[in-house]
């Protein structure tokens, strides 16, 4: 009852167009503005820092900050298993808004949803949708 060969072997894989959007200035004005202050602030984040999204920023807490030298370090991370240290800087700015972060959610994650939970692909996603269907954008992620 096994196949002697796989059926698949011979299927080739399409080929995927990119799916790479910049935002104008006045896009990202926008988007800015007509989100909430929470996913507001998972945004800053992730265009003041190179953070990725949901490995590192959704998971950013405030005892990885150390807020004298301006960054993070993370342990957890792409390349944690290369014996590799990642650190995230922010500037003075960011850095304050953190710092107000903290003071509300001193454990856990520091970047959190209107339920209080840290952002997902999944939230992000549903909320970017609907983000830009309200502000009649073409969609982007």
């Amino acid at each position: 009852g096994y196949l002697t060969a796989s059926p698949l072997a011979t299927l080739r894989r399409r080929k995927i167009a990119r799916r790479e959007r910049v935002l104008t200035e006045a896009e990202v004005a926008r988007v800015l503005r007509g989100v909430s202050a929470d996913f507001r602030d998972f945004l800053t984040v992730l265009s003041q820092t190179g953070c990725r999204p949901f490995s590192e920023a959704a998971k950013l807490t405030a005892a990885q900050v150390r807020w004298a030298e301006g960054r993070a370090v993370l342990s957890e991370h792409k390349n944690a298993g290369k014996g590799k240290a990642r650190a995230v800087y922010f500037s003075p700015g960011l850095l304050e808004e953190l710092r107000g972060l903290a003071e509300r959610h001193p454990t856990g994650p520091l970047l959190r949803n209107r339920l209080g939970r840290a952002w997902t692909k999944s939230n992000v996603g549903h909320y970017l949708k609907r983000v830009c269907r309200e502000l009649e954008l073409e969609p982007f992620t």
